[in-house]
Protein backbone atom coordinates (compact mmCIF):
# COMPACT_ATOMS: atom_id res chain seq x y z
CA UNK A 1 0.00 0.00 0.00
CA UNK A 2 1.26 4.02 -0.94
CA UNK A 3 1.92 6.11 1.74
CA UNK A 4 -1.09 7.37 2.78
CA UNK A 5 0.29 10.63 4.76
CA UNK A 6 -0.84 13.84 3.52
CA UNK A 7 -3.38 12.77 0.26
CA UNK A 8 -5.96 14.99 -0.05
CA UNK A 9 -9.50 13.19 0.22
CA UNK A 10 -12.47 14.60 -0.49
CA UNK A 11 -15.71 12.76 0.85
CA UNK A 12 -19.35 14.12 -0.34
CA UNK A 13 -22.18 12.88 2.60
CA UNK A 14 -19.41 13.48 5.26
CA UNK A 15 -21.65 14.65 7.58
CA UNK A 16 -22.88 11.36 8.55
CA UNK A 17 -23.28 7.67 8.47
CA UNK A 18 -20.66 5.84 5.60
CA UNK A 19 -19.17 9.70 4.99
CA UNK A 20 -18.77 10.65 8.71
CA UNK A 21 -17.04 6.31 8.92
CA UNK A 22 -15.25 6.92 5.98
CA UNK A 23 -13.77 10.21 6.54
CA UNK A 24 -12.71 9.13 10.35
CA UNK A 25 -11.10 6.00 8.79
CA UNK A 26 -8.73 8.09 6.82
CA UNK A 27 -7.82 10.64 9.08
CA UNK A 28 -6.76 7.66 11.37
CA UNK A 29 -4.28 6.95 8.21
CA UNK A 30 -3.00 10.23 8.14
CA UNK A 31 -4.95 11.74 5.41
CA UNK A 32 -6.11 15.40 4.76
CA UNK A 33 -9.92 14.74 4.68
CA UNK A 34 -12.38 17.80 3.26
CA UNK A 35 -15.80 16.81 3.83
CA UNK A 36 -19.13 18.18 2.36
CA UNK A 37 -22.60 18.13 3.10
CA UNK A 38 -25.60 19.93 2.70
CA UNK A 39 -26.01 19.64 6.36
CA UNK A 40 -25.20 22.35 8.98
CA UNK A 41 -24.20 19.49 11.18
CA UNK A 42 -20.73 19.52 9.02
CA UNK A 43 -19.02 21.97 10.89
CA UNK A 44 -19.68 20.30 13.98
CA UNK A 45 -18.48 17.00 12.56
CA UNK A 46 -15.56 18.38 11.39
CA UNK A 47 -14.16 19.62 14.32
CA UNK A 48 -14.82 16.59 16.25
CA UNK A 49 -12.88 14.35 13.81
CA UNK A 50 -10.40 17.09 12.18
CA UNK A 51 -11.73 17.25 8.82
CA UNK A 52 -12.16 20.38 6.71
CA UNK A 53 -15.69 21.29 6.27
CA UNK A 54 -17.31 22.35 3.29
CA UNK A 55 -21.28 23.47 3.00
CA UNK A 56 -22.33 22.20 -0.20
CA UNK A 57 -25.31 20.89 -2.22
CA UNK A 58 -23.33 18.17 -4.08
CA UNK A 59 -26.17 17.88 -6.90
CA UNK A 60 -25.83 21.88 -8.30
CA UNK A 61 -22.89 22.13 -10.46
CA UNK A 62 -22.21 25.64 -9.46
CA UNK A 63 -21.33 24.34 -6.23
CA UNK A 64 -18.76 22.04 -7.78
CA UNK A 65 -17.14 24.69 -9.46
CA UNK A 66 -16.91 26.66 -5.55
CA UNK A 67 -15.86 22.94 -4.62
CA UNK A 68 -12.53 22.80 -6.74
CA UNK A 69 -11.74 26.41 -5.67
CA UNK A 70 -11.35 25.88 -2.43
CA UNK A 71 -9.48 22.77 -2.96
CA UNK A 72 -7.36 23.97 -5.16
CA UNK A 73 -6.45 27.09 -3.26
CA UNK A 74 -6.17 25.42 -0.24
CA UNK A 75 -5.11 22.24 -0.60
CA UNK A 76 -3.60 22.42 -4.33
CA UNK A 77 -4.61 18.95 -5.58
CA UNK A 78 -6.59 16.21 -5.23
CA UNK A 79 -5.91 12.18 -4.32
CA UNK A 80 -8.99 10.40 -3.74
CA UNK A 81 -12.81 11.58 -4.10
CA UNK A 82 -15.23 9.60 -2.46
CA UNK A 83 -18.91 10.55 -4.18
CA UNK A 84 -20.95 9.23 -1.18
CA UNK A 85 -24.24 11.52 -0.69
CA UNK A 86 -26.88 9.90 -1.22
CA UNK A 87 -30.89 9.56 0.23
CA UNK A 88 -32.89 6.65 0.10
CA UNK A 89 -35.81 8.83 0.53
CA UNK A 90 -36.67 7.52 3.81
CA UNK A 91 -35.17 10.42 6.74
CA UNK A 92 -36.42 13.21 5.04
CA UNK A 93 -39.94 11.74 4.30
CA UNK A 94 -39.73 11.56 0.18
CA UNK A 95 -43.14 10.37 -0.94
CA UNK A 96 -44.40 6.72 -2.18
CA UNK A 97 -41.20 5.30 -4.38
CA UNK A 98 -43.15 2.36 -5.60
CA UNK A 99 -43.33 1.81 -9.41
CA UNK A 100 -47.20 2.34 -9.85
CA UNK A 101 -47.78 5.03 -7.45
CA UNK A 102 -44.25 7.19 -6.84
CA UNK A 103 -44.77 10.88 -8.26
CA UNK A 104 -41.94 12.31 -10.66
CA UNK A 105 -40.75 14.84 -8.84
CA UNK A 106 -39.99 11.53 -6.55
CA UNK A 107 -38.23 9.88 -9.18
CA UNK A 108 -36.46 13.48 -10.39
CA UNK A 109 -34.87 14.20 -6.50
CA UNK A 110 -33.80 10.96 -5.41
CA UNK A 111 -31.90 10.69 -9.09
CA UNK A 112 -31.07 14.24 -8.41
CA UNK A 113 -29.18 13.88 -5.08
CA UNK A 114 -27.78 9.99 -6.01
CA UNK A 115 -26.82 10.54 -9.73
CA UNK A 116 -26.12 13.94 -10.64
CA UNK A 117 -24.15 14.40 -7.72
CA UNK A 118 -22.04 11.28 -8.65
CA UNK A 119 -21.69 12.59 -12.44
CA UNK A 120 -20.48 16.01 -11.25
CA UNK A 121 -18.03 14.33 -8.92
CA UNK A 122 -16.37 12.37 -11.16
CA UNK A 123 -16.69 15.40 -13.90
CA UNK A 124 -15.03 17.96 -11.26
CA UNK A 125 -12.63 15.45 -9.88
CA UNK A 126 -11.16 14.30 -12.68
CA UNK A 127 -10.42 17.75 -13.89
CA UNK A 128 -8.49 17.92 -10.11
CA UNK A 129 -6.39 15.12 -10.54
CA UNK A 130 -6.18 14.09 -14.18
CA UNK A 131 -2.38 16.39 -14.70
CA UNK A 132 -1.23 14.32 -11.16
CA UNK A 133 1.66 12.11 -11.56
CA UNK A 134 1.00 10.14 -8.49
CA UNK A 135 -2.01 7.38 -8.55
CA UNK A 136 -5.63 8.87 -8.04
CA UNK A 137 -8.85 7.37 -7.20
CA UNK A 138 -12.68 8.54 -7.37
CA UNK A 139 -14.82 6.06 -5.33
CA UNK A 140 -18.62 5.83 -6.45
CA UNK A 141 -20.37 4.55 -3.40
CA UNK A 142 -23.60 2.25 -4.83
CA UNK A 143 -25.62 -0.03 -3.15
CA UNK A 144 -27.12 -3.61 -2.90
CA UNK A 145 -30.26 -2.19 -4.16
CA UNK A 146 -28.38 -1.02 -6.85
CA UNK A 147 -28.26 -5.38 -7.79
CA UNK A 148 -31.45 -6.50 -6.71
CA UNK A 149 -34.01 -3.64 -6.95
CA UNK A 150 -36.61 -2.44 -4.04
CA UNK A 151 -39.76 -2.75 -5.00
CA UNK A 152 -40.93 0.34 -2.25
CA UNK A 153 -37.58 2.25 -3.05
CA UNK A 154 -37.59 2.24 -6.68
CA UNK A 155 -36.08 5.08 -7.51
CA UNK A 156 -33.04 4.74 -4.58
CA UNK A 157 -32.54 1.27 -6.25
CA UNK A 158 -32.30 2.90 -9.72
CA UNK A 159 -30.17 5.48 -9.13
CA UNK A 160 -27.73 3.41 -7.47
CA UNK A 161 -27.61 0.66 -10.82
CA UNK A 162 -26.86 3.43 -12.62
CA UNK A 163 -24.14 4.68 -10.54
CA UNK A 164 -22.70 1.18 -10.75
CA UNK A 165 -22.52 1.43 -14.72
CA UNK A 166 -21.85 4.97 -14.77
CA UNK A 167 -18.75 4.13 -12.79
CA UNK A 168 -17.87 1.82 -15.71
CA UNK A 169 -18.45 4.32 -18.41
CA UNK A 170 -15.72 6.72 -15.68
CA UNK A 171 -13.48 4.03 -15.92
CA UNK A 172 -12.94 3.05 -19.24
CA UNK A 173 -13.00 7.02 -20.20
CA UNK A 174 -10.11 7.26 -17.75
CA UNK A 175 -8.22 3.94 -19.32
CA UNK A 176 -8.85 5.69 -22.41
CA UNK A 177 -7.13 8.85 -21.86
CA UNK A 178 -4.34 7.15 -19.92
CA UNK A 179 -5.49 9.05 -16.82
CA UNK A 180 -3.84 7.80 -14.06
CA UNK A 181 -7.23 7.67 -11.77
CA UNK A 182 -8.63 4.55 -10.41
CA UNK A 183 -12.05 4.33 -10.61
CA UNK A 184 -13.91 2.20 -7.94
CA UNK A 185 -17.90 1.28 -7.47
Amino acid sequence: MTKLDDQIVLITGGANGIGKATAELFISKGMKVIIVDIDNKIFDVAKLIGAYPLLFDVSIENNWKDIVKKVKKEFHTLDILVNNAATNGLADKVSIQNPEDMSLDTWKRIHKINLDSVFLGCKYGISLMKENAKSNAIVNVASRSGIVGVPSLAAYASSKAAIRNYTKSVALYCAEKHYNILILP
